[in-house]
């Protein structure tokens, strides 16, 4: 009790600006994303709404209790009183002015609708990596562990929405959530985000989605082991070498440049440096340094790249060649074959490839 007492009272959420600042985007997208036609998105948009006009035009602080009004009886802990005293996941926020924050994050993630729940993954993300969410993430524990399980259950859920942006954007919110040192993953909660890398995996259309889910769930396990040999969670992290532990497809075999081992290596790398660098709090002379390192490495990534294009634009223009040689008679053009070339021509410019517009035209 002496140390509940002795405990920094919860401040309200219009209190902290960096909080206001990263919910009030949020708020502002739900409000314009949200449709009038769905009683849910209705509601949702309402709800916002008043968040959003209490973040920006906070009430005034209510008057001091006055001393002669003593309470007859002590309050149990399951009084109505208990969760505006109770600590939350959010910072120094109370439990029951996180669950008034959190509440349209999760039914965000429930709607249905791509554009609420990519605004919703966006903030959790952000959330987690900034270290505004703390605790544990466990449905069987106290109510604020409950409610960042829950919410991390909802983020999973929103894989059955079946888009190749929002996969990427659960995969970065569920690797941050791992490798956070603020938010502890245990028991169910750790098994589901394990689960939803697996499903994406398996389940994707994408071939570049498919490559990171499974490079983050080796990245996962990884974090997870060194922690447990440990008997640590803040011990350091160092992301995989992808190219070393699983195998994807090569960028010259008719995939997209991105799907190589650089996206992917840039994607997790990206992710675990951020988090060690915030979470570690860096020396200045450290941190500048660790910064240029990133920028070289995220360079050097969009080079290989590059080159990777060019290379495949080279292969399309041989192709092209050879396509040509086969189509061209020993004695001219036939009507026939000017015919083709001519739709191949224009379905280059109405793709947008005038490079190889022009190049058919030279050759």
């Amino acid at each position: 009790m002496a140390s509940a007492a002795g405990a920094a009272p919860p401040t309200p959420p219009e209190s902290d600006p960096r909080l206001v600042e990263a919910f009030v985007p949020f708020l502002e997208k739900l409000i314009k994303n949200a449709s009038w036609r769905n009683k849910a998105h209705s509601k949702l948009s309402h709800t916002a709404k008043s968040i959003l006009d209490r973040l920006q035009n906070p009430p005034p602080p209510p008057p001091p209790p006055a001393t002669t009004q003593t309470p007859s009886t002590p309050t149990s802990p399951t009084t109505p009183t208990s969760s505006s005293s109770q600590p939350g996941p959010l910072r120094t926020l109370s439990l029951a002015d996180s669950e008034l924050l959190l509440g349209p994050v999760s039914s965000a993630l429930g709607s249905g609708s791509a554009k609420l729940a990519e605004a919703a993954l966006e903030l959790l993300h952000r959330l987690i990596a900034h270290s505004y969410i703390h605790g544990e993430a466990d449905p069987s524990a106290d109510p604020s562990a409950q409610l960042v399980a829950s919410l991390l259950d909802a983020a999973c859920n929103a894989l059955h929405l079946d888009d190749e942006h929002i996969e990427l954007l659960l995969l970065k919110t569920l690797l941050s959530a791992v490798t956070s040192t603020s938010v502890c993953l245990h028991g169910d909660c750790l098994l589901r985000a394990v689960r939803a890398c697996y499903d994406m995996y398996l389940g994707s259309r994408s071939v570049v989605n498919q490559a990171t889910a499974k490079a983050s769930l080796v990245q996962m396990l990884v974090i997870v082991f060194r922690r447990m040999e440990a008997d640590s969670s803040t011990v350091p992290v160092q992301p995989i070498v992808v190219a070393d532990v699983i195998e994807l497809p090569d960028a010259a075999s008719g995939t997209s440049p991105a799907a190589d081992a650089n996206f992917v290596q840039g994607f997790i790398s990206k992710i675990i440096g951020d988090l060690m660098v915030r979470s570690h709090r860096w020396p200045g002379r450290l941190h500048q340094q660790l910064q240029v390192e990133v920028g070289q490495w995220l360079m050097m990534v969009h080079l290989r790249q590059q080159r990777q294009q060019r290379k495949g634009q080279i292969q399309q223009i041989c192709l092209i060649r050879q396509t040509r040689t086969c189509l061209m008679p020993s004695t001219g053009r036939s009507a026939c074959t000017k015919r083709l070339l001519r739709v191949v021509r224009m379905s280059l410019v109405w793709r947008g490839q005038w490079w190889a517009h022009w190049m058919m035209m030279l050759m």
